[in-house]
């Protein structure tokens, strides 16, 4: 089940190109394209150079997550995405967790 489907999503700059905004919300919208460029635009893609660049998704409500799963563009840039970590906000938490992904 996709929890963020269709919810509010942001990023901390956005990649354009050519007339496309890779906009965060391209992340949420279902479509599991790999492809960056087909139809116009189907990935979520911050703008570079951003060291330590950023996506977030609003679930709308407290909500309890099992597994997060990530899909990186297929048709080029895996080398950027090679790491990372996820964070999120435990409940009744205020401090931030997170997990390294390799």
């Amino acid at each position: 089940m996709n929890l963020a489907l269709n919810h509010p999503a942001w990023q901390i700059q956005t990649y354009s190109q050519n007339g496309h905004n890779f906009s965060a919300s391209y992340a949420v919208d279902g479509d599991t394209n790999t492809n960056a460029y087909l139809n116009g635009a189907a990935c979520a893609v911050t703008d570079y150079p951003v060291p330590y660049a950023w996506w977030a998704v609003d679930l709308g409500q407290p909500t309890v997550v099992t597994l997060v799963s990530l899909t990186y563009r297929g048709d080029c840039c895996r080398e950027c995405a090679s790491t990372g970590t996820v964070a999120y906000l435990p409940r009744p938490s205020r401090t931030v967790k997170t997990i390294s992904i390799q």
